[in-house]
């Protein structure tokens, strides 16, 4: 069964380790994105959400800073922009 772009569903539910983009240029609802080293991650989830209202995860994987976005339904790509500019 086929479940979303790239994604295959076991009979079971649960998804295959297989189910990755089919191109750069795509990813699934969720994506974690390294920030530039040095960032400080909980001054910019701050800074997101006070001065933007953006609400993400931003945190540390293994020592590197991360930012996590989570596209819904609702969000279209004018949200992703203003994230980008947000961040910059």
């Amino acid at each position: 069964m086929r479940s979303g772009r790239g994604a295959t569903r076991s009979s079971s539910g649960s998804c295959s380790s297989a189910a990755l983009p089919a191109a750069a240029t795509e990813f699934g609802q969720m994506v974690a994105v390294e920030l530039p080293a040095g960032t400080q991650v909980e001054e910019l989830q701050r800074r997101l959400f006070d001065e933007h209202r953006i609400e993400v995860p931003c945190f540390e994987y293994d020592g590197r800073p991360m930012l996590r976005i989570s596209v819904q339904g609702y969000n279209d790509e004018g949200d992703i922009e203003q994230l980008v500019e947000a961040v910059r």
